[in-house]
C-alpha cells in the first residue's frame, strides 16, 4: 500500500529516513513524500530473489559485490531523495570504504538499483536517479523486468553493464523460476547461465 503526502518539508523525509525502522520505503520530490508502507510477498519475493541472483552469478564469475539494500540517496537543490528496493555496488565496490560509517551518499553512488512496483508510484525516481549518476535500473513491473541503463542523462532500455550477458529476457526467465522452483534447483540453473552453459 502506497500513500502520498503533499506540502512536506524536506527535513521531515531525511528525518523519517534517518530513524526509519519500520521496513517503510520513501521517496520525496519537492514538497511531496510517498510512502509505501510495509512490503507485501508479492513486493519483497523478487527482490529477494534479484539480490540472491546477483550473490550466485558473481560467486560464479568470481567478482566482488556488495548490496546496501534501501540506503537513502538524497539531494538538498532541488529537494529530492529516493530509497532503492535494493542497491549494488559491483564495478565501484572497491571504492566503497570499509568502514560503513565513512559511507557518503552524495559520494558513493551504486552501480545498480532495483525496484519492485507492485502500485502506480506517484513520485518518478528515475528522474532522481539520473540525476545523480545511476548508471542502472531494474524494474520489475507485472512480473517481467525491465533493464534500463543511462545515456546522456535518461533511462533507456538495454543490455545490462553491470552484470554481462544479462539481458530483460533472461533476468525475467530467471526470476520466475526462482519463484516456482525448489531454491537449490533454481540455484543451480542461475549458476549454469553464470556458467555460460544455458
Amino acid at each position: 500500500m502506497t500513500r502520498t503526502l503533499s506540502g512536506v518539508k524536506f527535513e521531515t523525509f531525511l528525518d523519517l529516513s534517518l530513524h526509519n525502522e519500520t521496513g517503510m520505503r520513501l521517496a520525496f520530490d519537492r514538497g511531496c513524500l510517498e510512502i509505501e508502507m510495509s512490503p507485501l510477498p508479492t513486493h519483497e519475493s523478487p527482490n529477494r530473489c534479484i539480490e540472491l541472483m546477483i550473490d550466485w552469478i558473481a560467486e560464479v564469475r568470481g567478482f566482488e559485490v556488495r548490496s546496501l539494500g534501501s540506503t537513502t540517496f538524497h539531494r538538498e537543490a532541488p529537494e529530492q531523495g529516493a530509497e532503492p528496493d535494493s542497491c549494488f555496488y559491483i564495478q565501484s565496490v572497491s571504492q566503497l570504504p570499509v568502514d560503513l560509517a565513512e559511507f557518503d551518499q552524495q559520494k558513493h553512488i551504486p552501480d545498480l538499483v532495483v525496484e519492485v512496483d507492485t502500485t502506480s508510484p506517484s513520485i518518478d525516481k528515475d528522474s532522481f536517479y539520473a540525476r545523480i549518476g545511476v548508471p542502472e535500473i531494474w524494474r520489475y513491473q507485472k512480473s517481467s523486468v525491465t533493464i534500463l541503463v543511462l545515456e546522456a542523462g535518461r533511462y533507456v532500455s538495454a543490455e545490462s553493464r553491470a552484470i554481462s550477458g544479462m539481458d530483460a529476457h533472461v533476468l525475467t526467465r530467471l526470476l520466475a523460476q526462482g519463484q516456482k522452483q525448489l531454491r537449490s534447483h533454481w540455484r543451480e540453473a542461475v549458476r549454469a547461465w553464470a556458467r555460460g552453459e544455458k
